[in-house]
Formats: C-alpha cells, sequence, structure tokens
C-alpha cells in the first residue's frame, strides 16, 4: 500500500504523470521498476561479479538471471 502510494506522489510529481496505483491491480511500469531494482541489487550482492567486471562489458551479461526480461522492463520505462 505505501509502495502504491509513494509511486503514484512520485510520479505526479516528478513526470506529471497520474498512473492510479491505488485503483489498479497491476501497473506495467511499477512492475517494470520493481524487476529492475530486483535485479540491481542481485548485481550489486553477488560477489562473482566483483571477480568478473568484464561481464558488463562482453556477451556475459545476456547470460545473467533476468537479464533479458531487464531490458524489455528498460524499454517500457523509457517509453512511459
Amino acid at each position: 500500500m505505501y509502495y502504491k502510494y509513494t509511486l503514484d506522489a512520485i510520479c505526479e510529481v516528478a513526470f506529471g504523470v497520474e498512473i492510479h496505483c491505488l485503483e489498479r491491480d497491476s501497473v506495467p511500469f511499477a512492475d517494470a521498476f520493481d524487476s529492475v531494482q530486483l535485479l540491481v541489487i542481485d548485481r550489486m550482492l553477488n560477489p562473482l561479479l566483483l571477480l568478473y567486471p568484464e561481464t558488463f562489458q562482453g556477451g556475459m551479461k545476456y547470460l545473467m538471471p533476468g537479464e533479458l526480461q531487464a531490458r524489455k522492463d528498460f524499454e517500457l520505462m523509457r517509453e512511459f
């Protein structure tokens, strides 16, 4: 409930858009944002990424769990 209220307030103040999270069960922007946040947290907490920094520069980033979904989510958030 707090998350939905916060997202409603931030989107209205920062973007000038009312997304009415409190009135709906699912909001695509909110779902994409949650998914990307979880991926960022996983990246920060995964010690193997510290050993292999080239994973962000090379082709291995596509093998990371959730990377393809994150790309779709980034695109959805950009369109917002």
